[in-house]
């Protein structure tokens, strides 16, 4: 291109047309070429950046997903391990109320 360019202001008449319109096609098919090349650039950045997004969505519903496995094995097992544990202290209380009466009532007894 430079090279042309020197040859264009060094020429005249018929050879600087000649040259000139072979310096204008060279330089339309050099932008054309850096012009596809751009764009095929510009196309793998965003494949690349789609498909990052598609990968991080996906971790992202996995996460959710073992999330809510871990909540409902907690809850699972709060409630396998709780409700025994309930009914224990349940009949403790109903225990201790009942011991309560009976001492209360043979307290009463002895005084009358």
């Amino acid at each position: 291109m430079e090279t042309l360019n020197q040859i264009i202001k060094n020429s005249s008449g018929n050879e600087l047309k000649k040259y000139s319109l072979i310096y204008v096609r060279l330089n339309d098919s050099l932008t054309k070429v850096k012009q596809i090349a751009k764009n095929q650039f510009a196309k793998i950045r965003y494949d690349a950046s789609k498909v990052n997004e598609e990968n991080t969505n996906l971790k992202l519903e996995e996460e959710r997903t073992h999330n809510k496995n871990i909540v409902l094995s907690l809850s699972l097992l709060s409630l396998f391990f709780g409700y025994p544990a309930l009914l224990l202290i349940q009949s403790k209380h109903k225990r201790e109320k009942l011991l309560t009466s009976y001492t209360t009532e043979t307290r009463i007894a002895k005084i009358v």
